[in-house]
C-alpha cells in the first residue's frame, strides 16, 4: 500500500492493514500505550530513523511475519518469528 503521509500509514498498521517503518517520536504515544510495538530498541542508522511496528492485538500474515523476520535479520537482531533462518 502507498500512502500520501507517513501518519496515514502509522494508522493503518495500527489498524492491522500491514507494518510501517516510522519516526519513533511521533509514534511514543502508540508505542507506549501498547496499539503499536517496536521489534527491536536501536535505531537503524542511516542518518535518518526508521522503526518497524505491527498490531499486537491482530494476527499478522505469514509474508508478513517473513519480511519483519528478514528486517530484523539485516539490522542484526533476533528473529521475532521463524527462529531459524530459510535455506
Amino acid at each position: 500500500m502507498i500512502f500520501e503521509s507517513s501518519l496515514l500509514a502509522y494508522g493503518a498498521a495500527r489498524d492491522g492493514l500491514g507494518l510501517a517503518i516510522g519516526q519513533i517520536d511521533i509514534l511514543q504515544d502508540e508505542l507506549e500505550s501498547g496499539r503499536l510495538i517496536r521489534p527491536f530498541q536501536h535505531p537503524v542508522k542511516t542518518g535518518n530513523s526508521f522503526y518497524l511496528v505491527w498490531p499486537t492485538l491482530k494476527s499478522v500474515a505469514t509474508p508478513t511475519r517473513h519480511f519483519i523476520d528478514w528486517l530484523l535479520t539485516i539490522s542484526d537482531q533476533p528473529r521475532e518469528f521463524f527462529k531459524r533462518a530459510q535455506d
